[in-house]
């Protein structure tokens, strides 16, 4: 879906794609959302939004990419999300803030929760002095990213600090397959009441087996049979 004019960011009701309450859907594709508020939003209203496998090519232009919430009780739980590619033009809005994947609740009563992504790649061309988040968990927990390409997002006001908890949102695991050589307590910034957010980067991982023991002979001589 595409929208002719390109939004000015600013209604949330500005949506591409909307999906409520799926449940157990395992074939949906979204091939691509491009120049609206919201670009995707997976949505939960008094009852569950749960058990789906969903796949996302492009989110383009949008100031909030993928977005997943709840109201009225509802719940947005243990789905599957394969996404390529979020991105910003840098052209785009450059004088305000953007957002890749969003979890959140419409009204403040529920952290979404047990959701996995896979492989996104987050390019938001970040702009000096204006917020750039790749993930903003502001109602989720036990939530999953794996293998997130993060790109473009480090001039932001809020600098390396590109993945934002808040609330009581916990136990969430953020794992970069591409980003700065960073620890992930540097670029996670913690505002809610628990400070539990985890995770690692690919070279964090591969500096720390780098020197692993993998395997112990032991003093081979004494262990050869001995022949005269």
């Amino acid at each position: 879906v595409y929208k002719k004019t390109l939004s000015d960011w600013e209604d949330k009701n500005n949506i591409g794609v909307l999906i409520w309450n799926l449940y157990e859907s395992t074939n949906v594709h979204i091939i691509r959302s491009e120049r609206f508020t919201v670009g995707v939003k997976f949505n939960a209203k008094t009852k569950g939004f749960v058990y789906n496998t969903i796949n996302i090519g492009v989110v383009v232009n949008s100031r909030y990419g993928v977005v997943l919430s709840n109201i009225y009780h509802g719940w947005c739980n243990e789905n599957n999300f394969f996404i390529n590619r979020i991105q910003q033009n840098s052209t785009t809005h450059v004088t305000k803030s953007r957002f890749g994947i969003v979890i959140t609740s419409d009204d403040g009563l529920y952290n979404n929760n047990n959701n996995v992504f896979y492989k996104p790649s987050i390019e938001l061309s970040s702009k000096a002095g204006y917020e750039c988040r790749a993930i903003w968990l502001e109602y989720g927990s036990n939530n999953r990213f794996e293998n997130v390409r993060n790109e473009g997002n480090y001039n932001g006001i809020n600098g390396n600090k590109v993945y934002l908890v808040e609330n009581t949102s916990a136990n969430n695991i953020i794992n970069e397959g591409y980003g700065l050589t960073k620890c992930m307590t540097d670029m996670v910034e913690e505002n809610g009441v628990h400070a539990s957010t985890t995770g690692t980067g690919i070279r964090t991982e591969i500096r720390t087996i780098k020197n692993k023991l993998i395997f112990d002979s032991g003093f081979l001589p004494s262990k050869i049979s001995q022949y005269d």
